[in-house]
């Protein structure tokens, strides 16, 4: 059964920073999977906005928003993906701008689940939150 005690707020001041989180971390990675390159993939969130990636490389997609309140926002970052069962991908990539993206894309259904985390204030604290989007 999974725990759902919470471990309270932590200062930002007593986060690790990305270096001492790395250590050891990518050594139990499954392999980066290369099989999205040449694809483009369409997403439309429910009510929300249809984005459109164009994986042409092996580490930079080309994103736009076509639809919604962003539309015409665009750009091209790093990312990784990894298929951890066959036509099952988890996708994660990191915009320009304070978020970070995380995709599972099924591609025999074409479902998509997307995580869209960011740094929230909230009373002069600084947190982060995850929004969870399922969408087709």
């Amino acid at each position: 059964m999974a725990s759902t005690k919470s471990n309270g707020f932590v200062s930002v001041s007593q986060w690790p920073n990305l270096e001492e989180l790395s250590v050891g971390f990518d050594e139990h990675l499954m392999p980066t999977s290369f099989a999205l390159v040449g694809e483009t993939i369409s997403i439309k969130f429910e009510g929300h906005a249809l984005i459109i990636h164009h994986f042409e490389t092996e580490t930079l997609p080309k994103w736009e928003v076509i639809t919604g309140p962003e539309k015409g926002l665009k750009g091209t970052n790093k990312y990784k993906a990894f298929e951890v069962r066959p036509g099952n991908f988890f996708i994660f990539y990191k915009p320009e701008f304070e978020e970070h993206v995380s995709l599972i894309l099924n591609r025999s259904t074409g479902q998509v689940i997307a995580g869209l985390s960011r740094l929230d204030r909230t009373k002069a604290e600084q947190r982060t939150t995850t929004e969870l989007v399922k969408f087709r």
